[in-house]
């Protein structure tokens, strides 16, 4: 512990505004009529366009209208207004709306696209719909817009999809091509690699980079980073930290040594876990002070370190507004710690602060309904549930009710965890997507399959299509047996019909 640490020496600072300042940079972001980041908004005059947008949080439900509507008030709105808004959406994680905002887009603006505006619509295709309809919208476009930009927003289509064997086939036409001469396609590369557990590849591709004279950047050096510490590779992250501290170019950010920490309490080193925390909570500034705190106090809760998830929790409510984010954060820290009475009062203290205004969501409880439930304590994450519904007159939504289902896996009670799952999909929110849950979707599947039901089963996927129309896959890819998921289908000639040009830039 004390050669890394002395080889890491003291973190790199960078010099960066002040929360404060950042705060009032955002809040003054406005692009035309378009309000991005607003503060609070009187509700009797008409709401910017971001906000009427936002209202609408069905990813079933168009804001198509919405926008139309905009228009016809004698709004104006450009290609770079429409994109921004884009990029928020997708930045929030509502893909669906992002994606239509992007259509909108681009039969409005159908003349003046840029590749920048095509590449972020086929990776929306991508997210939402699946990489093979991103393939298809990329074999529409003419060959001239066929341009090393979106060229690399197909290769990150097929990787983050899994499809490996696409992904390569690609790659190797690029290089033909002469449209991998960045090191951002070989980063995309790297980080499916990794993802797919396949690090013999993943090595052979550094040596690749390193023949070409791509210098590691900030992104290559985190995806490694990533990688080990997921995997456990001490050694290796080890030699990567030293490289990174010694590279001038690199500046080391709090967020790397949280990696590293939560790398080496996974190999249960634990002295040289609370070496990386310290180093991030003395390198933490500016707007990523306050994510570090959480990450902090999630790792520390991890080492069982109690007192100091109280202290960085007393500095986090005294330096900031405290939002359900943070109140989550300590729930789920202290069930880490095996104190559920703690993480009650914390609810408790959570829903205090909501001053008798209802939250639109319960999903602060969750860690907690979780644990009551892998310990086959139903009664007791009822009660924690029936709390806030009664307090609030509000129900649980998909998230709270998926923690809930957890529990019926472990202790074999799979009927109850089917009809829970369905039950989910039936409510109107988009809390909570059934991809980011699919063991709990696949382990229901198999159970139906199992069980012999058709009309059961097909009415599980329906329900699933209905609720996200990227799920459709799920069942797919749990069954598939290696590591290239769905790249047996792929032959090489399906590729071949693309032709790469260097088009708008």
């Amino acid at each position: 512990m004390n050669l890394i640490a002395s080889k890491l020496g003291r973190p790199k600072c960078r010099l960066v505004h002040s929360w404060r300042q950042t705060i009032k940079h955002v809040t003054q972001r406005v692009y035309g009529n378009v309000v991005l980041f607003s503060s609070y908004t009187d509700q009797s005059v008409a709401l910017p366009l971001y906000k009427r947008l936002s209202i609408n949080t069905n990813p079933s439900v168009s804001i198509v209208p919405i926008l139309d509507e905009w228009v016809q008030q004698g709004h104006q709105l450009s290609r770079d207004e429409l994109f921004s808004l884009v990029t928020r959406f997708r930045s929030i994680r509502r893909f669906s709306h992002a994606l239509q905002i992007s259509e909108w887009m681009s039969e409005k603006h159908s003349d003046n696209l840029l590749a920048r505006d095509r590449a972020t619509h086929m990776e929306l295709i991508s997210t939402v719909r699946g990489p093979d309809q991103a393939e298809k919208y990329f074999h529409d476009l003419p060959p001239i817009w066929r341009s090393p930009r979106i060229c690399s927003s197909l290769l990150k289509c097929f990787a983050e999809a899994g499809c490996l064997k696409k992904a390569e086939i690609l790659m190797e036409k690029m290089k033909k091509s002469g449209f991998a001469e960045h090191r951002y396609s070989y980063n995309i590369m790297l980080k499916m690699y990794f993802q797919l557990g396949l690090y013999d590849k993943a090595e052979l591709l550094l040596e690749e980079m390193e023949k070409k004279g791509f210098t590691s950047d900030s992104w290559t050096y985190r995806i490694q980073l990533a990688a080990y510490s997921t995997s456990g590779k001490v050694k290796e992250m080890d030699m990567l930290l030293m490289k990174m501290q010694a590279d001038p170019i690199h500046a080391m950010k709090a967020s790397d040594y949280i990696t590293s920490a939560s790398g080496y309490l996974n190999a249960g080193l634990v002295e040289l876990s609370l070496t990386m925390l310290r180093f991030a909570e003395h390198l933490a500034t500016g707007k990523e002070k306050r994510v570090t705190f959480l990450c902090l106090i999630t790792l520390y809760a991890r080492a069982k370190l109690k007192e100091e998830v109280s202290r960085l929790w007393d500095i986090y409510k005294t330096s900031w507004n405290t939002y359900n984010k943070g109140y989550h954060v300590m729930v789920s820290s202290y069930v880490n710690l095996g104190d559920f009475e703690a993480a009650e009062k914390i609810i408790d203290e959570w829903a205090e602060s909501l001053s008798g205004n209802a939250p639109s969501d319960m999903w602060v409880i969750n860690p907690l309904v979780q644990a009551y439930g892998n310990k086959g304590e139903f009664e007791k994450a009822e009660e924690v549930i029936n709390k806030i519904r009664a307090r609030f007159a509000i129900e649980p939504k998909r998230s709270t009710l998926c923690a809930f289902v957890h529990g019926y896996l472990i202790h074999n009670r799979i009927e109850d965890a089917v009809k829970t799952v369905e039950k989910a999909l039936q409510l109107n929110d988009s809390t909570w997507i059934p991809y980011y849950h699919k063991s709990v979707i696949t382990t229901c599947l198999d159970y139906l399959k199992t069980k012999g039901d058709t009309e059961e089963l097909l009415k599980f996927m329906s329900l699933l299509e209905e609720s996200n129309s990227n799920v459709e896959n799920l069942y797919t890819h749990h069954h598939l047996e290696d590591a290239e998921r769905h790249s047996d289908l792929v032959d090489d000639a399906e590729l071949d019909g693309i032709e790469l040009k260097r088009g708008m830039i």
